[in-house]
């Protein structure tokens, strides 16, 4: 089950070492508890996330001013970087791996609704117990619609 995180960043939060908070608090979270988890970052202030070359820590940038933190180069990001941060809500994966590491990706833009997986089931069923050829275009219609949804990214 993957668990809403959101955060967004704005004016009266728009300092780096705040932010890169919330970063820190979220690892801590997954530190106690490891688990899935879907992150959503908004900001109406010119805002990214890097990581230093040097040591690998991530570097929180809000305003053209920056922070790094520690977090035990457990974040293994396999988002672009710099991941920059709009207006328009960045939804990011996080997958808990091995030796307490997570991986970070950029989520789905469309979420398949909850309806579309007993409805293509009862297709399939019904292609393959009648292998009518209307069952059939329905059951590879709708197949197609939840692999072009579930492809789409932010």
């Amino acid at each position: 089950m993957r668990l809403p995180v959101h955060i967004w960043i704005r004016e009266e939060n728009a300092d780096p070492q705040e932010v890169a908070g919330y970063f820190v608090e979220l690892a801590r979270r997954l530190d106690e508890r490891p688990r899935k988890m879907r992150l959503i970052v908004e900001s109406t202030v010119p805002a990214s996330l890097d990581f230093d070359p040097k040591d690998g820590n991530p570097v929180v940038s809000v305003c053209g001013e920056k922070c790094s933190f520690d977090i035990r180069r457990r974040w293994i990001p396999e988002h672009p970087v710099p991941l920059e941060f709009g207006k328009k809500p960045t939804s990011l994966l996080i997958d808990h791996v091995e030796g307490n590491r997570f991986r970070v990706r950029k989520g789905r833009k469309i979420a398949l609704p909850g309806w579309a997986y007993p409805v293509f089931a009862a297709s399939a069923t019904l292609t393959v117990l009648t292998l009518h050829p209307a069952a059939i275009v329905l059951t590879l219609v709708i197949a197609a619609s939840m692999l072009l949804l579930a492809h789409k990214t932010d």
